[in-house]
């Protein structure tokens, strides 16, 4: 069962084309893909996200107010990728109840599957 809405929030160029064509080639539609929060913010609202792959840093900021407004909004079900030693407290983490949290770079197979368990949540 392919999901109504996907939202893929990642600053880095090549690794949201990577996640995109990942997520394309294995049947998931991508409805939106932006590399800025304002973006997300504004898109979320319009999009309502099933399911949310979401940078925990982007630039220089942190995504998390982003992934709690579309957690409550929504209800939608938040996928975190982070950086290897990106510095964040656990807790900044865990308080999200993320379905996945997938440590860049990111396997092919781990997005999916990601993915997959978000949708039988």
């Amino acid at each position: 069962m392919a999901p109504k809405t996907i939202l893929l929030v990642e600053g880095d160029l090549d690794t949201r084309q990577h996640l995109d064509g990942v997520l394309t080639s294995a049947g998931y539609s991508i409805e939106a893909a932006v590399s800025a929060k304002p973006d997300a913010f504004v898109l979320g609202d319009i999009v309502r996200p099933q399911i949310v792959v979401l940078a925990l840093r982007l630039g220089d900021e942190l995504s998390l107010d982003l992934a709690e407004h579309l957690k409550a909004s929504f209800d939608a079900r938040v996928i975190l990728v982070c950086e290897r030693g990106d510095g964040i407290p656990a807790d900044h983490v865990t308080r999200l109840h993320p379905m996945s949290v997938l440590t860049k770079p990111i396997q092919p197979l781990d997005v999916i599957a990601a993915v997959e368990e978000a949708l039988a949540a």
